[in-house]
């Protein structure tokens, strides 16, 4: 592209362009986050989101690591313990140990009352009970709130990037 620093340099042959490409696709494809050694492992998981396959559910640990879960009604939002049964690229396939905790609402309300307790709400507040972006036994997927209220930054760094670069 003109303009750039790429622009300036001197342009390499296009069979060695292709050689080039060809070694970074092959490093590529021998890349891999999870290796084979992980099956076995238990983890707690946190399930929060339905995979793109439609069969598994997608949950994290705590670092943060990607497993997918055999989706039942009621996992969302619920910790489990899995085991690892399958390693690939970026996720793991998991099967399903037991609950790892007996009230996943407790963990997340209990979070929040310590949170929100010095906080001033604003407009109208209802009890973690209540509301349904707090509540832990609501999916957050089924919350037209939960969809808003996480769409407005991503929505205003949007703007922002394409209108002034940030």
């Amino acid at each position: 592209r003109s303009g750039t620093p790429a622009a300036k340099m001197k342009k390499i042959d296009t069979v060695e362009a292709r050689r080039r490409t060809a070694a970074m696709s092959a490093l590529f494809r021998e890349y891999s986050r999870y290796t084979p050694e992980r099956i076995g492992e238990e983890h707690d998981v946190l399930v929060c989101e339905m995979a793109t396959d439609g069969v598994h559910a997608v949950g994290h640990n705590k670092c943060y690591e990607h497993f997918l879960v055999p989706y039942y009604d009621g996992i969302m939002g619920s910790w489990v313990r899995v085991r690892v049964v399958e390693v690939a690229k970026f996720h793991m396939r998991s099967e399903l140990c037991k609950k790892a905790k007996e009230s996943p609402e407790l963990v997340l309300t209990d979070w929040t009352a310590k949170n929100l307790e010095n906080c001033e709400p604003i407009g109208t507040f209802k009890p973690a009970d209540e509301n349904p972006v707090i509540r832990a036994t609501s999916p957050i997927e089924k919350s037209p709130i939960a969809v808003i209220v996480l769409s407005v930054p991503l929505l205003i760094g949007m703007i922002l990037w394409y209108f002034i670069g940030i």
